[in-house]
């Protein structure tokens, strides 16, 4: 197949003219201005066919030349070099030949940034994560679902030892009830990350899939968690972008707003492939401890010799003003004995949960207590009022001492710490 482009110099005037020019005639005159910086390319792929030119040519970047030089940016040859690839983008061609578009830039110093990535890696990474000295997939997928919005510090504490120690595999979860599950996420938040992940333990109770395509189809993964399986469960060659990630490439790029798809194209172009796995990791550590959204060390980071935006670092991570909806909400703490009356929510960002019995509006009498609580979007002022009795719809009598293993939110525990406080205080 002929696919026809051109590369702009004294005898091409514009794009009209590329139709006179045929690919392995383009390919030929890319691997001259590349053989000029020292990117060679072995000879004999210059006999191939021309179908054979587009796989050679996106294959390239694998040969190691330590003689390679970084073609300055404005020079006619980079200039050219980008104007062809622009040129591809417009044109419909086979998924083989738009590889073209993606591949390692020969502009950038990639060789050397892997070097020093992987050595920063080396002496200041976060080794010491249990998930990243494992080769059990199960545990680096519970990981990832636990640190969706959750500070790594307290899943470590509170929640990923316990978790495991309960259910030590995806068979294990997918045989108990969601109430067993919840029970042990109690706090955690987010808790349809707990129903996701039940769900996720019935359809795959002899493994996960290895492959992204079919990691999607599963209830709460996606790109995102379905490429840091891969990498980091199976050690597949794919890229990775998360929040840490994200804000590394935009300022080692310079992209004010990117789309999340410019992202992930930056992310597999600069991705070491012959060590993906360290090399994401490295990334998101780099992020996580360097490369930080409010005061990033630069000269502590080992790809600031060719970082775009380290002259001005905070213009790459301007965050939009989110918008809070302020709630207030009632609720009423009845104790009889040894037992405390409790609803399951049937809806809302608690649903299946077991809450205290709510309120419609403030009580005349028997309020002890209010604290303030934040949950996604909303912003709580949580008011508490003591009840001698209750007659509601759906209440269920719970032992108290059971409570610390119950399907509770951590708002709700809020709300029971300020009872016995009140308790102690009453007596």
């Amino acid at each position: 197949m002929e696919v026809f482009i051109c590369i702009p110099n004294e005898d091409v005037g514009n794009e009209k003219t590329c139709q006179e020019f045929s690919w392995h005639v383009i390919v030929q005159k890319c691997f001259f201005i590349l053989a000029k910086y020292s990117w060679h390319v072995d000879e004999r792929k210059k006999l191939m066919t021309c179908q054979r030119y587009a796989f050679a040519f996106s294959q390239f970047h694998t040969h190691r030349v330590q003689s390679r030089k970084m073609i300055p940016r404005k020079s006619a040859d980079y200039i050219a070099f980008c104007h062809t690839k622009r040129i591809l983008s417009r044109n419909k061609l086979p998924l083989h030949y738009k590889k073209i578009l993606l591949i390692k830039d020969p502009f950038l110093p990639f060789d050397a940034l892997h070097e020093n990535l992987l050595a920063w890696y080396e002496k200041h990474g976060r080794h010491e994560l249990p998930w990243r000295k494992t080769n059990d997939v199960y545990r680096v997928y519970l990981s990832e679902v636990m640190l969706q919005q959750t500070q790594v510090k307290r899943v470590l504490e509170e929640y990923y030892f316990q978790f495991l120690e309960r259910f030590p595999t995806l068979a294990a979860m997918a045989c108990s009830p969601l109430e067993e599950v919840y029970g042990m996420w109690s706090g955690l938040g987010y808790y349809r990350r707990a129903q996701n992940l039940h769900a996720s333990a019935k359809l795959c109770k002899d493994g996960l899939p290895q492959s992204v395509h079919e990691l999607l189809k599963l209830p709460g993964v996606g790109k995102y968690t379905a490429h840091a399986i891969m990498s980091f469960g199976f050690k597949e060659c794919v890229s990775v972008v998360d929040t840490n990630i994200a804000r590394v490439l935009r300022r080692y790029f310079a992209l004010e707003n990117p789309s999340d798809k410019e992202l992930w194209e930056r992310a597999d172009l600069l991705l070491n492939r012959q060590n993906p796995t360290h090399h994401n990791l490295a990334l998101m550590d780099l992020g996580a401890t360097v490369c930080l959204a409010s005061n990033p060390t630069c000269h502590a980071c080992p790809l600031e010799a060719t970082c775009q935006g380290k002259h001005d670092a905070h213009r790459y991570t301007k965050k939009e003003k989110k918008n809070y909806e302020a709630k207030n909400l009632y609720f009423g703490v009845c104790v009889q004995g040894n037992k405390i009356a409790m609803q399951k929510a049937n809806g809302g960002m608690y649903k299946d949960l077991l809450t205290l019995p709510s309120l419609d509006e403030p009580q005349e009498n028997g309020y002890f207590s209010s604290f303030n609580h934040a949950v996604t979007r909303f912003r709580l002022s949580v008011h508490l009022y003591a009840l001698h009795a209750i007659d509601a719809e759906g209440i269920i009598w719970v032992d108290r001492a059971s409570l610390p293993h119950a399907p509770i939110s951590s708002m709700t525990k809020k709300a029971l710490a300020c009872y016995e406080k009140h308790a102690k205080e009453a007596l």
